[in-house]
């Protein structure tokens, strides 16, 4: 006996499942997949990273979005952990509610989504030219690696540590990792 057939999606038929289910979904090329819930720890770490960007951007024509909102790349869309747009926004002609044109994205990594979020998703998500830079930030210690496109399809990457300062200079803020971290050392562990 085979698998069952994977059910294909048309760009429609994934916002209607969204619609009426109240659940989020990620979108491959007709392929929807559930998007499961987080650790407390990657919650807290995601609530700090947008609580320090709204901090530093307040004032700023960048305005930074929570994991609520969609970005679509490469016929994919995802829910970033937190995402920085500069204006104009652009959004999707068929999936209208979602970004295209995201400057920086943020990404909290655990030991389950570590490799699709440095592959796959990195891989989707540079197809966008306006995406400068793409960052990876542990859940579990204080410690991300920042990339920051160079020119075309090139990368830096930067590994950053406590006392580290992430400096995303599109959208105007530099900011020192720990605090995204900060106020609730019981869910981190010190860098090894």
């Amino acid at each position: 006996m085979g698998l069952p057939a994977t059910k294909f999606y048309t760009i429609p038929e994934y916002l209607a499942l969204e619609a009426t289910t109240g659940q989020k979904h990620e979108y491959h090329d007709g392929v929807v997949t559930a998007m499961a819930g987080g650790s407390p720890a990657h919650s807290f770490v995601a609530g700090g990273i947008l609580g320090e960007l709204r901090n530093h951007l307040k004032g700023k024509p960048c305005k930074p979005f929570g994991s609520d909102l969609k970005v679509k790349a490469g016929g994919k869309v995802h829910y970033p952990d937190a995402a920085v747009v500069c204006p104009p926004m652009a959004c999707d002609p068929d999936v209208t509610d979602a970004v295209t044109n995201p400057a920086v994205i943020f990404e909290v990594i655990s030991d389950s989504t570590e490799r699709y979020d440095r592959g796959a998703k990195f891989g989707f998500y540079r197809q966008n030219p306006d995406m400068t830079n793409y960052v990876l930030v542990s859940a579990e210690r204080i410690y991300a690696e920042h990339y920051s496109r160079a020119e075309g399809d090139k990368w830096n990457l930067e590994f950053l540590g406590p006392g580290s300062l992430l400096n995303l200079p599109k959208v105007g803020c530099a900011i020192v990792i720990d605090a995204f971290y900060e106020g609730n050392e019981m869910l981190i562990a010190p860098l090894a």
